[in-house]
Order: C-alpha cells, then sequence, then structure tokens
C-alpha cells in the first residue's frame, strides 16, 4: 500500500444513514508479516435525529462531522467501503448521498475501495458466509492466531454492538486480503 515501512491507517466504512459502522485499523509493515492492530471499531449514530426525508440533512452533517474528525485525527491511507448496490430505487435515494459524504470528505486525501456486497461476505469469513456472528467468529480467529492484534486488550474488538460494526469489520478484511496484507485463515 505504502513505499514507506511507516505505520498507517485503514479505516473501513459500512454506509448508512442511520448507523454508519467503521472500523479502523493501523498496519505496519513487516519483513514476514505484517502487524495489523485494531484502533476501534464503532458506529455512527443517527437515530436520535428521527424518521423522514426532513431530517437527512442533520444526519449527513453528523456523519459528515464524526468522518471529517476521524480523517483529522488518523489521516487513514485508504478508506474501504462497501460500494452502492442496492436493489431498490428508495434504498438508493438514502444510501446515495452517504456514499457522496464519504468521497467528499475523503478523495483530496486517500484512496477510496469499494467492493461488492458479495466479495465481502465471500472475503471476510472462514465458511464464506459473513452474517455478523460469523465475522464475530473470524476476527476472533485472526486475533487468535495473531493476525490482527487489538491496541487496547481492556476492550473485546471481537463483540459487536451491531451488525453496522461486523460489516465495517467485513470490509476491513476484505480490504487486508485483497490487497495481501494478511493472508486467508485455513478453513476450520
Amino acid at each position: 500500500m505504502t513505499d514507506t515501512q511507516q505505520p498507517y491507517y485503514i479505516l473501513a466504512i459500512d454506509p448508512s444513514l442511520n448507523r454508519t459502522g467503521y472500523c479502523l485499523a493501523r498496519v505496519t509493515p513487516q519483513r514476514h508479516r505484517n502487524k495489523v492492530e485494531l484502533v476501534e471499531i464503532s458506529y455512527i449514530p443517527n437515530i436520535q435525529f428521527g424518521t423522514g426525508e426532513e431530517v437527512w440533512g442533520r444526519k449527513l452533517n453528523h456523519i459528515e462531522s464524526r468522518l471529517v474528525q476521524l480523517r483529522n485525527t488518523y489521516r487513514p491511507v485508504v478508506v474501504a467501503k462497501e460500494n452502492l448496490a442496492t436493489r431498490s430505487h428508495g434504498q438508493t435515494e438514502v444510501l446515495a448521498p452517504v456514499h457522496g459524504i464519504i468521497r467528499k470528505v475523503f478523495e483530496s486525501s486517500c484512496e477510496i475501495v469499494g467492493y461488492s456486497p458479495t466479495r465481502i461476505k465471500k472475503d471476510a469469513s472462514v465458511s464464506g458466509n459473513a452474517d455478523k456472528k460469523q465475522v464475530e467468529q473470524s476476527i476472533a480467529q485472526y486475533i487468535q492466531d495473531k493476525v490482527i492484534v487489538q491496541v487496547d486488550d481492556d476492550v473485546d474488538l471481537t463483540k459487536f454492538r451491531s451488525d453496522d460494526e461486523s460489516d465495517a469489520c467485513a470490509i476491513l478484511l476484505t480490504y487486508l486480503l485483497d490487497k495481501e496484507i494478511i493472508g486467508k485463515l485455513d478453513k476450520r
């Protein structure tokens, strides 16, 4: 990803108007195996603004504010996200502005990489079926095998509070595997 041997950050985002999930990792390039540290897994809550099109602006502003904060604090070199792939016009209308905010915040400062939901499901779990529980198990397995480490041992980053967090971790795993930053675990 980067020519230097300096640590760098990857931000994975699961775009959503109501609860945008994100997963932040620090990668330290090493000769035999890259060191990948999970720094933060969370989501940007927007439920407090209510529902309906009249509150979209406030929700988008809140998402943008938090993403700017993450960008300015960590300076990620890449943002990995789920592509805008929906089955209905209504979903596209809701999700497209969130994708636009991500692009607005990051396109001048880092690479943005998108993955299809199908690719994420395939890559993000040992079994190839990336529901929340499977992603938790995959992350836990990568941590157990010391492929991915937690920055703060007092916080269990393998227990997700929402599907938005697990989806963001699935996107991160897809990126790490795609760019061969880590190797795929054997099926167990």
